[in-house]
């Protein structure tokens, strides 16, 4: 039944997201030939104007579909789960999970589209779809003193997904505390996010005192020390993988609440 909830979350969005993502691509694309004709002709006005609008609503539309990804993901949790659509979605023979899940998959779904789309881009917009720039910018990195290995890279990758899950979850668990209420929901919803955003830069920051504590004992100051220090590789990845566990234990938590309710607590708008 998740794969059918799934299927209904791609076919309600799939256009807009297709169009979105069109849009993108489709103003990296006149950014480039603009800029080729503009060289060919030696310096067109009509070109070069073409050229610097088209750049910068490509980086604009970037920009602008992860915010919608954002927002969007928050509506359709709200209106699907927890307003008047509910009364017909809770109906459904299908458990809380499942409806909760397959938005949170959905979301997820998306936002690496977003980083798909992103990327292409980018490819688009420097002619290099071997993205040498990354190997350029380890280099730089490894100059510096700080040597990026697959390593450190698979886990770098690894977090960034587990903090988009982790968002994600963080969101619909204060729609789900917000609904709690019964009236200001959306403001009770605002305040929850503060509340639970605090909760995780405390505990992130605990997290990563236990670490430096842990990998420097007492010597741990000397990361304050100079400007010029450079965290040692065992460091970067003890930090990232600390960072992981702690986005995993936030996302059982935001998810156990959200289920909680969805199943037990339900108060529908």
């Amino acid at each position: 039944m998740l794969g059918k909830l799934l299927k209904y979350e791609f076919k309600a969005q799939g256009a807009m997201y297709l169009g979105i993502y069109l849009i993108a691509l489709l103003f990296s694309v006149i950014a480039v030939a603009s800029d080729k004709i503009n060289k060919a002709l030696n310096g067109n006005p009509v070109f070069s104007t073409m050229r610097v609008f088209s750049l910068s609503a490509a980086v604009i539309a970037l920009v602008a579909i992860f915010i919608v990804t954002v927002v969007m993901c928050i509506i359709r949790y709200r209106n699907n789960l927890l307003k008047d659509e509910g009364y017909l979605m809770h109906t459904l023979p299908v458990s809380a999970a499942s409806l909760h899940f397959s938005k949170l998959i959905a979301g997820i779904i998306w936002f690496i589209g977003d980083i798909a789309v992103l990327m292409i881009s980018v490819g688009i917009l420097t002619g290099d779809f071997r993205f040498t720039w990354i190997k350029l910018f380890n280099t730089m990195l490894e100059q510096s003193g700080l040597k990026i290995d697959a390593g450190i890279a698979f886990i770098f990758v690894l977090y960034i997904l587990l903090s988009v899950i982790s968002s994600l979850s963080m969101y619909y668990a204060c729609l789900n505390l917000g609904s709690l209420s019964y009236s200001s929901k959306g403001i009770m919803a605002f305040a929850w996010y503060l509340i639970l955003y605090m909760v995780g830069q405390i505990v992130s920051v605990i997290g990563l005192v236990i670490l430096c504590i842990v990998q420097y004992g007492s010597n741990f100051a000397v990361l304050f020390q100079t400007q010029t220090y450079i965290a040692p590789k065992g460091f970067v990845m003890g930090t990232l993988v600390t960072s992981a566990i702690i986005a995993v234990i936030l996302t059982v938590a935001y998810n156990f609440a959200s289920l909680y309710i969805l199943d037990k607590k339900l108060n529908l708008e």
